[in-house]
């Protein structure tokens, strides 16, 4: 069965994957001039970072999205031998490369103990940026499951259902204090992040736009002065808890739920606009998933340049490190083993008009 994909998420994806790129290189940007910046500047570009949070659950978004558009009727037989081939496979390498980077930043001595322990968290416990690749498997997965029943149900009941389990897990984090032991520490810190409830909005939300498409962009086209204010409105919100200090800065908080889905309908209905996906953001869509997973590398040896300001600094890393992502993925992928280190090069589109949506093999 051939493989349909919408054309304004080339755009979307593309959005996200910068998103992701930009916040870690102001978050490098403000620990590595932290010494050397106000307490103004440091308040001014956190705030800044908090902008482009929703790259991460967009990406789950969309690829719930996809998956509900592409394979309504049934589901290929080598649907998850192709994705752990070209998606699991590549963050599994990845995670152990990554595992010297934290050993050495780290300042731990490197042996066999060390690389098993933190290639371990990697790969098993998604301890690095790479996480997202856990969560989605678990939403192949339950795709799978609940694709022949779900239709049963009223699509409004569950996406209601699904945002109070997302909202309640979440927030159980944040206000149960977890007992005082290193696993439990653990566990409130980051593993949280992983298991399915705590982004499973995002997956009902991409599965009924998957399914029923047009009826979004007919959706968003109607609403669009409400959709275009939702995000302004909905990054408000998001200011106002993080420095009352009642959420973390993460996407992994209940009012980042609210500001990511109304930034995913506002870049829908800007995107139906466009006649034409601008040839860079076709790049940055291709090369997305070795972006995501190569460009900490990059991040982590590119370091502050304190002869420039830091608002020259940060665009310069972000630029440097996209590029220079794209061309190792590019490099990579000149060789067949290259699409499992770092992921393969995805494809491409001519056109965003509704009714040209293309298929491909």
């Amino acid at each position: 069965m051939k493989r349909q994909h919408i054309n304004e998420i080339f755009i979307i994806r593309a959005i996200a994957c910068l998103s992701v790129v930009f916040l870690h290189s102001v978050n490098f940007g403000i620990e590595g001039y932290r010494e050397v910046i106000s307490s103004f500047e440091i308040f001014a570009y956190s705030a800044l970072a908090m902008i482009f949070y929703f790259g991460t659950p967009t990406f789950v978004f969309i690829s719930e999205l996809l998956l509900a558009h592409s394979y309504k009727d049934r589901i290929p037989d080598n649907f998850i031998i192709k994705r752990v081939k070209l998606i699991l496979v590549p963050y599994i390498i990845m995670g152990f490369l990554y595992s010297f980077m934290d050993i050495y930043n780290g300042g731990i001595e490197l042996s066999l103990n060390t690389f098993l322990i933190e290639s371990s968290k990697n790969v098993f416990l998604g301890d690095f940026h790479g996480y997202f690749v856990l969560i989605i498997f678990q939403f192949y997965f339950l795709h799978l499951f609940i694709r022949k029943i779900i239709n049963k149900f009223s699509s409004k009941k569950v996406l209601l259902i699904s945002l109070l389990i997302n909202v309640a897990y979440l927030s159980f984090f944040k206000f149960v204090q977890p007992i005082d032991t290193p696993f439990f520490q653990y566990v409130w810190t980051r593993l949280y992040w992983i298991p399915f409830p705590g982004w499973i909005f995002y997956f009902f939300l991409g599965y009924y736009c998957g399914v029923d498409y047009f009826r979004v962009k007919h959706f968003v086209r109607k609403y669009k002065k409400a959709i275009l204010i939702m995000p302004f409105v909905t990054l408000l919100a998001v200011f106002f808890f993080t420095y009352l200090d009642f959420f973390p800065r993460s996407s992994k908080r209940p009012d980042m739920i609210f500001y990511t889905c109304s930034v995913i309908f506002a870049l829908f209905y800007i995107t139906s606009l466009l006649s034409k996906v601008p040839n860079l953001l076709m790049i940055i869509s291709k090369y997305s998933y070795g972006i995501y997973l190569t460009h900490m590398f990059f991040l982590y040896w590119l370091k502050p340049i304190y002869s420039l300001p830091i608002y020259i600094y940060i665009p310069i890393l972000f630029i440097l490190t996209t590029v220079l992502s794209i061309a190792t993925v590019k490099l990579l992928n000149k060789f067949k083993v290259g699409q499992y280190i770092v992921g393969k090069i995805g494809v491409s589109s001519n056109n965003v008009r509704d009714k040209k949506i293309q298929k491909v093999s």
